[in-house]
């Protein structure tokens, strides 16, 4: 009788490890979420309604770590969207104030337009080609041309791109992974603080391969933010690429 009691309280002691097990393991064992990315082989081309989160064909799951963002951001990269409109905010932070200017972009068959909205300023209009610039105000019909060099108005509206992620110390980047920012899914990497107390934030969306948001701080307290509305395709690519006096530049690939 009393082996019958033993084998009984056995078997019940097991149970209760099974159970615990599996209302607790999963959690106990988790791994951080993975980005999906194509693999070597090649995959169709990510697009701006996409969540990044495919499975299936020529996709690879990958963890996102210190140690391989700025790998996994240039794989990325590699397959970003080159056909899109978007409009961001770019907005500056000091004691007492701050600023905001709006962007609206589209790029396509290598040409990119920013058109920068001030508040109490004329809108400045900027078309890039692969070697010249063009510049207008408002609705004037005048407008300056001249050869792109170093200009770039990324540079010039203070708007990071993937690139700047490409450029960070490794040993600066701390903090990393697959986060949802905005309504994006994204590839996120941090900085430490460097020498002049500056901490660097940046997403990148997993399906444009595009920078969607960016933030700094320095001692502790925002002075830069910048965010991404809903990435698009181009709708009216013909009009978007002319200038003033009606000259169409390039030859557009949007429908």
């Amino acid at each position: 009788m009393q082996k019958k009691k033993t084998v009984t309280l056995s078997v019940l002691v097991s149970v209760l490890v099974i159970l615990i097990f599996s209302v607790f393991g999963l959690s106990l064992f988790s791994t951080t979420p993975a980005v999906v990315l194509p693999s070597p082989a090649g995959s169709a081309e990510p697009s701006g309604g996409g969540t990044g989160q495919e499975t299936g064909g020529d996709y690879t799951p990958v963890e996102v770590t210190v140690s391989n963002v700025q790998a996994v951001v240039a794989t990325l990269a590699e397959d970003r969207s080159e056909s899109y409109q978007r409009t961001l905010t770019v907005e500056t932070f000091w004691d007492g104030g701050s600023s905001s200017v709006t962007v609206n972009i589209w790029e396509d068959n290598g040409l990119v337009r920013q058109d920068i909205y001030r508040s109490g300023q004329d809108t400045r209009h900027v078309i890039m080609s692969s070697d010249t610039v063009y510049v207008w105000y408002g609705s004037g019909s005048d407008f300056y041309s001249g050869p792109v060099g170093s200009f770039t108005s990324d540079a010039e509206q203070r708007i990071p791109t993937y690139e700047d992620v490409l450029n960070l110390d490794p040993a600066s980047v701390i903090s990393a992974g697959f986060v949802e920012r905005d309504g994006f899914s994204c590839v996120f990497a941090g900085t430490s603080d460097d020498s002049s107390g500056y901490v660097r934030r940046y997403w990148v969306d997993v399906a444009s391969g595009l920078l969607v948001s960016a933030e700094t701080e320095k001692n502790g307290a925002l002075v830069y933010r910048m965010t991404s509305q809903k990435i698009s395709g181009i709708s009216s690519a013909d009009s978007v690429f002319s200038l003033p006096d009606g000259t169409l530049l390039g030859q557009s690939s949007a429908g």
